[in-house]
């Protein structure tokens, strides 16, 4: 079971990047919820997408296992 404790630092190590970037991509080696040992791949899905939207993130699983989350683009009025 992940740690919510260390689940929590390797968040704000991701908004950091996120506001940064706009984007981040991370592995098994930056979020544990990735890695195939600790969860099903269903669960990965609920957790990553739970993750995403009460950060206000958009996320895309990758092809190598990775994941990419992004900021939304904020809206400008004129």
């Amino acid at each position: 079971m992940i740690d919510p404790a260390v689940l929590e630092l390797q968040l704000e190590k991701i908004r950091t990047e996120v506001a940064r970037r706009g984007g981040f991509t991370v592995d098994c080696g930056w979020l544990r919820l990735l890695c195939p040992d600790e969860l099903t791949e269903n669960q990965r899905f609920a957790q990553i997408a739970a993750i995403a939207q009460r950060e206000g993130w958009s996320f895309a699983f990758l092809l190598d296992g990775s994941v990419h989350f992004g900021a939304y683009p904020t809206a400008t009025m004129a």
